[in-house]
This record gives structure tokens, sequence and C-alpha cells, in this order.
């Protein structure tokens, strides 16, 4: 697979590490929103599940901030990861919390 630069490189490889510093500097972000609301961390990084599988990661400052990725989604995640979607949809229409391990 061609990268952007035109040089090879393992695909899967670039992508994972891609996705995890998108989400890392996101979650700097949403930490330092946090701060700067002085919200508390009410519920510590933690990793959510549709059903058995690792669904993605989450974490809730107060009763009005939370962060939550859906695991192997793209940016088009309702489309690479629907069923992970809807529950992160859901949870959030309903106010409730991301499912934790059954």
């Amino acid at each position: 697979m061609k990268s952007s630069s035109g040089s090879q490189t393992d695909g899967g490889l670039k992508q994972k590490v891609e996705i995890k510093i998108q989400s890392s500097g996101t979650r700097t972000l949403v930490n330092g929103l946090a701060q700067g609301l002085r919200l508390n961390t009410t519920v510590p990084y933690r990793t959510w599940f549709q059903g058995k599988q690792v669904a993605g990661w989450t974490q809730v400052y107060g009763d009005i901030l939370s962060f939550a990725t859906i695991r192997g989604a793209s940016h088009r995640a309702p489309f690479s990861q629907p069923n992970r979607s809807i529950v992160l949809f859901n949870a959030f229409l309903e106010g409730k919390q991301l499912p934790q391990a059954l």
C-alpha cells in the first residue's frame, strides 16, 4: 500500500498508529476541556463492550462530558462499525454509560 508520501508501507500498521495518535490527541483535548470546566473524572478511562467484544474506550467527566472511541472504526464509524455505532448512539440518547464486560 502506498502512503501519502508515495513510499511503501505496511498499511495495517500505519493505520493503527495513525488511529492511536488521533484518539490520543482528542483525549488530551477533552481532558483539557474537563479541567477548564472544573469537571472531575466520574468514570475512569476504560473499555466498553458490545456483547463479549471490546467495542472501544470511554471516560466520563462530571455528568455532562464524555469521551468515547469505537474500536476498528474509520472517520465514517456508522459505515465501518455499524453495530458498535448503534450501541454508542443509543447509550448517548438514553443518557446511559457504555456497557461494561458481561
